[in-house]
């Protein structure tokens, strides 16, 4: 089990700094650690105890927010402004939610925007934003071109796709660096923090999430869970440090209790320990959310404890029917966890290895290797893994896939 975001991080973010700075506490080298039951704890990694308002009323307004957006879109049609904003809160709600059909209400606003407002440039942006959020990367890009030709600078969103993309990854650090460093607020930490885990500068990156949160000035739980759940992914997935995530993980989900992604995922990391706590945390997120990835996980669950249960199976039917609704939509959004899903429980080999593949086609970064990798292998197709672990080579950030690329290549090798 191996699960990452969907979204890539288009959040509304706040721009006022407070001028806090910190140290760093590096990770510890692989040989330094031991084999040793999940602690949930950060160490030594620099925290900063804020409050922020209830996550269910911040979850509500947030609701609140595009309801009321809503209405004056309708009122106004032609006021570009609203729509922009209206976008942009849909896409929010889909990150913490995963209320997945926010993307087409956002594309239907996105292309009124278009036919309404050709010659403005933020249309245009506006559209490559919900197409970056449905990772449609090339048809982004165009839109981004056709912003620019209208006078309205596209590079931050050009080099969120660069590093979605695993593409540029040294000038996109520098650039996020040099942005941090002349307007030091809570979004261009965040950005830069992002960009310095993507080339394996873990302890760093975890020192920007920090800054990024002494820069916030607003109380509102969102953007704050947010940041927990970028350095829980980070340290569980990225840099192979269960105990450090699970404690980020724990500090989103306390924060916004609705917080789908954050929530299955702070799950997994029990599960290695209480599958019947994991169970139960699943089973209350099913009841905010429409994202087939907890019912499949829970009937993963469901099926560790019991081979026998009579629930799994219902659970991973419903997931199986969302994702291929969801697929049938966006493909290339959803092919990352698609592939894990029916490669898992949805006991799909073929059809995981097409998916795994589709997704690495748009996206060569370290995440799409290691689901394309395990692809493979479960599907039996030693060949094909050979050789995208030779591509993929031995020297990644992401610590699960340089030791998966070495494994496999071990394989290879053998007489």
């Amino acid at each position: 089990m191996h699960r990452t975001s969907t979204a890539i991080g288009l959040l509304v973010l706040g721009t006022a700094s407070t001028g806090c700075s910190t140290t760093s506490t590096p990770a510890p080298s692989p040989a330094e650690k031991v084999s040793t039951p999940l602690t949930c704890s950060a160490g030594g990694l620099p925290q900063l105890q804020r409050d922020t308002t209830d996550g269910r009323i911040a979850r509500q307004n947030l609701d609140a927010m595009i309801d009321g957006r809503r209405g004056l879109v309708e009122r106004r049609p032609h006021d570009l402004a609203a729509r922009l904003l209206l976008a942009g809160l849909l896409l929010e709600r889909t990150q913490y939610a995963g209320t997945f059909d926010d993307f087409d209400e956002a594309f239907v606003h996105a292309y009124e925007a278009v036919e309404r407002h050709p010659e403005d440039g933020r249309s245009h942006l506006l559209l490559a934003r919900v197409q970056t959020a449905v990772h449609e990367f090339d048809a982004a890009l165009a839109a981004i071109e056709k912003a620019e030709s209208l006078g309205v600078d596209g590079q931050d969103l050009r080099l969120t796709i660069q590093l979605a993309r695993g593409e540029n990854l040294d000038e996109v650090l520098a650039a996020r660096k040099a942005t941090a460093d002349a307007y030091p607020n809570f979004g261009n930490y965040a950005a830069y923090a992002a960009a310095r885990a993507a080339v394996g500068d873990f302890a760093g990156s975890d020192q920007s999430y920090y800054h990024a949160l002494a820069a916030y000035p607003d109380v509102s739980p969102l953007p704050v869970a947010w940041v927990a759940f970028q350095r829980g992914v980070m340290w569980a997935e990225m840099a192979d440090e269960p105990d450090y995530g699970c404690a980020f993980y724990t500090d989103g989900v306390t924060r916004l209790p609705t917080y789908v992604v954050a929530t299955t995922h702070l799950s997994e990391l029990e599960s290695e320990g209480s599958l019947d706590g994991a169970i139960d945390r699943m089973r209350r997120v099913l009841e905010t959310t429409s994202d087939p990835e907890p019912y499949g996980f829970l009937g993963e669950l469901l099926l560790l404890r019991n081979p026998n249960d009579t629930e799994a199976p219902t659970f991973i039917a419903e997931a199986k029917a969302r994702y291929d609704e969801l697929l049938g939509r966006y493909p290339l959004a959803f092919a990352d966890h698609g592939a894990e899903f029916f490669m898992g429980p949805g006991g799909d080999a073929a059809r995981a290895l097409e998916l795994a593949t589709r997704n690495l086609d748009n996206r060569r970064n370290d995440r799409a290797y290691s689901i394309a990798i395990e692809a493979a292998l479960n599907a039996d197709e030693q060949d094909l893994a050979c050789e995208l672990a030779t591509e993929a080579g031995t020297d990644r950030p992401n610590v699960g896939l340089t030791d998966l690329v070495a494994e496999v290549l071990a394989s290879c090798e053998a007489p």
